[in-house]
């Protein structure tokens, strides 16, 4: 490799490189699963296994909206979003889980080495999330990279509803699958009914967790099941 200095270049040429370099496209996470990322996004440490966390999270201490603690404060989601956007998405400033966090789609256009530095406290000391270790940390870079789509452009963010959806077709799909563990009406799981989650977090949450799976849970996830989209939509 010749030397800049050695061919007679500014150090505007220089720059005007780098900054070319930058628009190239960026190295995917190897070795990575989307869905297994998916479910770090939701909560790492039941994906993993590992204990909840007790103390806030380092960053929790920036804001002041959001009023949970513990746990609940390591969460990607939680400061992110289900939709990936943060404070300009579901959880705005009319939602209780406000923080006034951006979002993380910028990721998708990261190399792994750079969203790896930002998940093992490299680029932030207070954004170290090293725990979860290295495979992990591939496994969510992946998913910040291949998983992620806009929430806007599937559903109605006033009304919680799929713009386009068969309910019929979804039928055939809960049927054949998910009633297996939530039963015909969606209450078969103690403590858990589809319905009010689907009003209470309308279709946000449902198409992360439909997508990648419950954590800590045998639930599949859609994506590795080969479902489009418009599948989850459709259920």
């Amino acid at each position: 490799m010749p030397a800049s200095h050695d061919l007679g270049w500014s150090i505007q040429d220089v720059l005007d490189v780098l900054t070319y370099e930058a628009t190239l496209p960026t190295e995917a996470a190897e070795g990575g699963s989307v869905s297994k990322g998916g479910k770090l996004y939701t909560k790492w440490y039941a994906a993993l296994g590992l204990d909840k966390p007790t103390e806030d999270q380092p960053l929790w201490a920036t804001q002041t909206t959001n009023e949970r603690t513990g746990a609940d404060t390591w969460r990607c989601k939680e400061c992110h979003g289900w939709d990936y956007i943060g404070a300009d998405g579901w959880y705005n400033t009319d939602s209780s889980h406000y923080t006034g966090f951006a979002g993380v789609f910028e990721a998708q256009d990261m190399s792994a080495e750079v969203i790896v530095a930002w998940l093992d406290g490299t680029t932030n000391a207070d954004h170290d999330f090293s725990v979860m270790g290295e495979d992990a940390m591939i496994d969510l870079a992946t998913f910040l990279q291949e998983g992620m789509l806009d929430n806007r452009d599937f559903i109605d963010y006033e009304t919680g509803i799929a713009i386009t959806a068969d309910v019929d077709h979804g039928k055939e799909l809960y049927t054949s699958t998910c009633n297996v563990c939530h039963g015909e009406d969606g209450r078969a799981i103690e403590g858990l009914i589809i319905g009010e989650v689907l009003h209470n977090e309308p279709w946000v949450e449902l198409n992360h967790l439909v997508r990648t799976g419950m954590p800590g849970t045998s639930m599949p996830a859609s994506h590795d099941l080969g479902w489009s989209i418009q599948d989850v939509l459709d259920v």
